[in-house]
């Protein structure tokens, strides 16, 4: 560090001694000073940004309500959904019966290929009902009788185009047990254990109309992919087995 006493040599050999430059003082840079009020604006401000927390739970019966809402919406919509079809179904059946022959009629290549369709699927499901009658442990006849009423049903309330409605494998796997010598039902002689596999389905065909009625296909979203392809590949193993 330089000594500010110390002399220096100019170039013409003179001596010349360092000065200290002092500003003068309306030219020094100045700091400003916030105030008491300005520095707790600021921390409020900082407060205000902090990131808050938006998931805040509610109360353990808070969803009750909620649930209760939804369903009487629900059921109200329904009600009067189901009240309108009653009112406009004969109007509604002329209109539908008129409207399909007149469609086939000028389009005969469509129903050709419906037609077609429909035996190819018939003759498939045939050897597919027997097989997973032998799953299920029922007579090959009661699975027939099944896939007949139900593909039926389906073709005159609803259905998709393309879709197949048949004999369900899974369904099959689930309710061998009631009708096994070595099922729960071990006591029971062989008509009663198929009287109770024929209640059960109808029980199962009930809360299937449940859950649709209350939407509750949106569910089927909590299930990983990974769980149904599990599912998918132990079902074939079982039905292999």
């Amino acid at each position: 560090m330089r000594d500010p006493h110390s002399m220096t040599k100019n170039p013409a050999g003179s001596q010349k001694e360092d000065v200290e430059v002092r500003l003068p003082s309306d030219e020094l840079p100045t700091h400003s000073v916030e105030s008491g009020d300005t520095q707790g604006d600021e921390a409020q401000h900082k407060e205000e940004e902090k990131p808050k927390n938006h998931h805040e739970r509610d109360p353990f019966w808070a969803f009750i309500p909620q649930v209760g809402r939804y369903a009487g919406n629900l059921v109200g919509h329904e009600l009067a959904a189901g009240a309108k079809a009653i009112t406009v179904f004969p109007s509604f059946s002329k209109e539908y019966i008129e409207g399909t022959w007149n469609f086939y009629r000028t389009n005969p290549k469509i129903l050709y290929n419906e037609v077609i369709s429909g035996f190819t699927v018939a003759i498939m499901q045939v050897p597919e009902s027997i097989a997973f009658s032998f799953v299920a442990g029922v007579p090959p006849l009661s699975g027939l009788h099944a896939t007949f009423w139900m593909a039926t049903i389906t073709g005159l309330m609803g259905g998709k185009p393309g879709m197949i409605s048949g004999a369900a494998g899974a369904l099959a796997v689930v309710v061998a047990d009631l009708t096994v010598d070595d099922g729960v039902l071990d006591y029971l002689a062989v008509d009663q254990r198929l009287n109770v596999l024929f209640m059960t389905m109808v029980v199962c065909g009930a809360f299937q109309i449940l859950f649709a009625w209350f939407r509750l296909a949106k569910l089927i979203r909590l299930i990983p992919e990974t769980g149904l392809i599990g599912f998918m590949d132990g079902l074939a193993i079982i039905i292999f087995m």
